[in-house]
């Protein structure tokens, strides 16, 4: 269903001109998708190509005001874990691409990535006054697969973490467990309670899929405009769609009017329900959610 098609649709049902406020449109349009969304989820599925690091530092090491370097050639990224107060310069083929002070008593992460393969240095130093900064999990690894820094995974226990919701912008947590190439399970791999963080043994190498729960795709005043766009629905519940936008449409000015296209909704979409691809469900078509 492309925008100027929902349009349409939504004008048929009760409207003897044009909507009058596009603004109107656009807003019962993603109040809609939201609705529909809590049933029929919007997935993706996020293919990650994952290297053993080819430098390790897994033990904590505690830095004075002298400092310690960790470097590695033919490195593309560098992650690590840091306590206390202190700063850290990172250097790519020897010049300064990130300084950062820091003061935490807990573990925070860090990443960066290069724009390609080179040596990396990071250098550490704990503070003038005598404070130490301690430094633990530090691994560079040759290769990330998926562009951004949130891609970059971090170390601990013998295992590499990926934070799901910074790989993908509209990512929101995991609903499959992540198989390789050949679609099996991957041995000891699995997420976190809430799905938003994955664990990998590090010394897995190859491709790790998995399907994700995703955020839908909203509405803007432009797509109405150009009016070609795809709307973000699941295909076989976009018919539902209209009824509900008009129901929305109508709340404020005429609520005996949007009780009743709201009603035929929920009828069309108890009619549907038992033909629907289940719960989590994604197609491969160029329309709807993928």
């Amino acid at each position: 269903m492309t925008y100027a098609e929902l349009e349409g649709a939504v004008k048929d049902l009760g409207f003897e001109t044009d909507v009058e406020s596009r603004s109107a449109l656009v807003s019962a349009t993603n109040r809609a998708l939201s609705q529909i969304a809590r049933s029929y989820a919007p997935t993706g599925t996020l293919c990650v190509t994952q290297s053993v690091p080819c430098a390790l530092y897994p033990i904590a090491r505690t830095v004075g005001a002298g400092g310690y370097t960790f470097s590695c050639s033919g490195a593309r990224a560098v992650s690590f874990l840091t306590c206390g107060t202190g700063r850290f310069e990172i250097l790519f083929e020897g010049e300064a691409v990130a300084r950062e002070s820091t003061s935490s008593a807990v573990w925070r992460m860090r990443q960066f990535l290069a724009p390609r393969r080179g040596t990396l240095t990071v250098t550490f130093w704990g503070s003038e006054d005598r404070e130490e900064l301690t430094v633990k999990s530090l691994a560079f690894f040759e290769s990330v697969s998926v562009a951004g820094e949130g891609a970059v995974p971090s170390f601990e226990k013998n295992a590499l973490i990926y934070t799901l919701p910074t790989m993908q912008s509209d990512l929101l947590y995991g609903v499959q467990t992540p198989v390789d190439e050949a679609g099996d399970s991957i041995p000891g791999a699995y997420f976190s309670a809430d799905h938003r963080i994955l664990f990998v043994p590090v010394d897995y190498r190859g491709e790790i899929s998995f399907l994700y729960r995703r955020r839908y795709r909203q509405a803007r005043l432009e797509d109405f405009a150009l009016g070609t766009g795809e709307v973000d629905i699941y295909e076989t519940v976009a018919d539902l769609l209209p009824l509900l936008v008009a129901s929305y449409i109508w709340l404020d000015d005429d609520p005996v009017k949007a009780e009743h296209y709201k009603a035929l909704y929920d009828e069309e979409l108890r009619r549907q329900r038992f033909s629907l691809t289940p719960r989590f469900a994604h197609t491969a078509s160029r329309r709807g959610w993928r």
